[in-house]
C-alpha cells in the first residue's frame, strides 16, 4: 500500500515535489519534481476529476498553475494563469474542476475562474474585491481574504477574511455556474479567519481563527447561525500561537486542528445530532504544523511542518486508532513546505 503526497515548496527555484509513502517500512520517497510553477503557496486537487491546481509565482508575478494527474500519480502541466497584481493564499475547485476559487492575500481580492481542460485554458469569470481592517496593526491594516471553501453539495462558498475579521458567504448557481455575493459575517475583532472545513452531511460549518486560535460552530441549512466557540488550543498550553490548518474525517466524527507554537494537532470528537465539539486529546508534531490531510481511507494522519525558527520542514506520518491520531511513526526532511494535498 502506498500514497502519494504533493508538496508545494515555498522558495524561488522550487515547485512541486511528489512524494510517495510507503505503508509497509513507513517511509517517505522523493518520486518526481515539477517546477512550471515556483514558489508555491498553496495546492488543491478536484476531488471527482483527475486535476491538480498549484499556486505560486512566475518571474516575480502571481501564476495558477493546472496539472492532470495520470498513471501512478504522474503530473501533465496543462495550462497556467499569470495575474500581476499579486499572489495567492489558498485555491479551491469545484468537484468537477471546472470552477476554481482564488484568494488573493495582499489585494483583498478572490478571483473565480472557468477551467477548460479540454483546450486546456484558465478564464477569470468573475472577482470580487472586499475592504475592512481589524485592530492587528500588524496583520489587519487592510482586507485580506485568507481562503474560500465549498460547502459539500457546492451551493455555497465562503471566504475567511483575515484582515477584516469577517466571513463573506458567496452563492453559486450550479447549472450556469454564476457566482453572487449574499452576505458577510462579522467575527470577534481581532480573531483572524483563516480556514474552514464543512460537516460531510452538509449541516454543519467549521472557522479556524489564526490569530485567537478558536473554533466557530456554525448551522447553515436553514440560517446562518454560530452555536460554538471552543480554543483550538489544549488547556495545558501557555504561550503565543497562530492556528493553521482544520480538517473533519470523512465519517464526520472528528475534527482536526493544527497549531503553530503549541505544535501539535488537536482533536475533537463531533456530537453528531448537533455538530458541537469536544476536545479529546492533542497530538504532539515536531514543528510549525501548517497543513494537515489523511490518507483516502483514513488509515494515516500526515502533518506538513513550516520551516520557521527552530521549527524545521519537514512531512510526518500517524497511524491513526478509531479516528485517533497516534504517536508519530515517521518523518522525512522537505525544505520550505507550505502546501500539500494527498491522492
Amino acid at each position: 500500500m502506498r500514497t502519494v503526497l504533493y508538496t508545494g515548496i515555498h522558495q524561488k527555484n522550487n515547485g512541486i515535489i511528489a512524494w510517495e509513502y510507503n505503508w509497509e517500512n513507513k517511509l517517505f520517497s522523493i518520486l518526481f519534481e515539477k517546477s512550471e510553477v515556483q514558489n508555491i503557496t498553496y495546492l488543491c486537487k478536484s476531488t471527482d476529476a483527475p486535476y491538480l491546481f498549484a499556486a505560486g509565482e512566475y518571474d516575480g508575478q502571481g501564476m495558477i498553475a493546472v496539472y492532470r494527474i495520470i498513471s501512478e500519480g504522474e503530473l501533465k502541466f496543462l495550462t497556467s494563469y499569470i495575474y500581476k497584481k499579486g499572489t495567492f493564499s489558498h485555491l479551491q475547485s469545484s468537484k468537477d474542476g471546472r470552477l476554481l476559487f482564488a484568494s488573493c492575500y495582499g489585494t483583498g481580492e478572490v478571483l473565480i475562474f472557468s477551467v477548460v481542460a479540454e483546450l486546456p485554458k484558465l478564464e477569470m469569470v468573475k472577482s470580487f474585491m472586499f475592504e475592512g481592517s481589524g485592530p492587528n496593526v500588524k496583520r489587519q491594516e487592510s482586507s485580506h481574504p485568507h481562503s474560500v471553501y465549498l460547502s459539500p453539495e457546492e451551493r455555497l462558498a465562503i471566504v475567511s477574511d483575515l484582515g477584516a475579521d469577517r466571513l463573506y458567504m458567496l452563492s453559486i448557481e450550479q447549472k450556469s455556474k454564476t457566482v453572487k455575493f449574499e452576505f458577510e459575517w462579522k467575527a470577534t475583532p481581532g480573531c483572524g479567519p483563516r480556514h474552514i472545513a464543512f460537516h460531510p452531511d452538509g449541516k454543519w460549518c467549521y472557522l479556524l481563527t489564526e490569530l485567537s486560535s478558536e473554533i466557530y460552530v456554525f448551522t447553515y441549512e436553514e440560517s446562518w447561525k454560530n452555536i460554538q466557540k471552543i480554543s483550538a488550543l489544549p488547556e495545558s498550553f501557555v504561550g503565543e500561537n497562530l492556528a493553521a490548518d482544520i480538517l473533519v474525517s470523512k465519517d464526520g466524527k472528528y475534527l482536526y486542528a493544527s497549531n503553530r507554537g503549541c505544535n501539535n494537532v488537536s482533536v475533537f470528537k463531533i456530537e453528531q445530532d448537533t455538530g458541537l465539539l469536544h476536545f479529546c486529546k492533542s497530538v504532539s508534531t515536531k514543528g510549525w504544523t501548517r497543513a494537515i490531510e489523511l490518507s483516502e481511507k483514513e488509515e494515516i494522519f500526515f502533518a506538513l511542518n513550516e520551516e520557521y525558527a527552530d521549527s524545521i520542514g519537514e512531512l510526518e506520518a500517524f497511524s491513526m486508532n478509531g479516528g485517533m491520531p497516534e504517536q508519530a511513526v515517521s518523518n522525512r526532511r522537505c525544505i520550505f513546505a507550505y502546501s500539500f494535498c494527498a491522492m
